[in-house]
């Protein structure tokens, strides 16, 4: 039952992380698209 926590607990990381980066690239998107709109 521990190993399984732990690919539960070592997925659940994973996806933070993908989440993070996501809205990460999102926020860096919409900069760069708010700079280019106003020139």
């Amino acid at each position: 039952m521990i190993e399984i926590a732990d690919a539960i607990n070592n997925l659940a990381v994973a996806v933070n992380s993908l989440g993070a980066g996501l809205v990460g690239l999102g926020i860096v998107y919409f900069f760069f698209k708010n700079m280019g709109g106003q020139k």
